[in-house]
């Protein structure tokens, strides 16, 4: 019995308690807004979300795709360089991925799938940047009319299960129907 305590007892180590300044150690997130319009539903989600973080003294930025995104030609260049050869916002998350410790996709949902420049835009992003994006949290937030938004959010998730990224996951999907308190509410959970 003394030997099992003493064998257990070996495994523990004592770690000091530590203490982080603001200052010093800080989360960042990037929101990802496949929609582009700063008066939309899904536009006051992610800033509902981005109130909530600050609150917890988390940083915040949002890229807005506001434009089409290129889709992948699968030309291989980006294989070498890890960068992709369309130069637009992919390139500008690439290069900037390593100031965030999470990732959120903002997307509207059109026939059960995300915008179609979101998926356009997560090709090029995974193909060209997959290995930075590995161990960063991700999340999925959708805004949908109707309740055909699972097969978006799956979509979405995926690319964050094959960059060996964790997920954020909640019973129901991260979903805005409309404007009101319920949906708000889930993006305060989100954060």
């Amino acid at each position: 019995n003394r030997m099992v305590n003493n064998t257990v007892n070996s495994f523990f180590i004592e770690i000091p308690h530590i203490h982080y300044n603001s200052s010093e150690f800080c989360m960042r997130v990037l929101f990802i807004d496949g929609n582009g319009h700063k008066d939309s539903v899904l536009y006051k989600g992610i800033e509902k979300c981005r109130d909530c973080l600050n609150d917890e003294q988390i940083d915040s930025d949002v890229i807005s795709l506001k434009e089409d995104i290129h889709p992948c030609t699968a030309c291989g260049k980006c294989i070498k360089k890890r960068r992709c050869i369309f130069s637009d916002a992919v390139n500008e998350v690439i290069d900037h991925s390593d100031q965030y410790d999470a990732f959120i996709v903002a997307s509207d949902v059109f026939f059960s799938e995300p915008d179609k420049k979101v998926i356009e835009f997560m090709n090029r992003l995974f193909r060209c940047g997959n290995e930075r994006m590995a161990h960063k949290a991700g999340a999925v937030m959708l805004y949908a009319r109707s309740n055909s938004y699972k097969n978006a959010y799956s979509m979405l998730n995926d690319y964050f299960y094959q960059a060996d990224m964790p997920v954020i996951t909640s019973s129901d999907c991260f979903c805005i129907h409309e404007d009101d308190d319920t949906d708000m509410e889930t993006m305060h959970k989100l954060a």
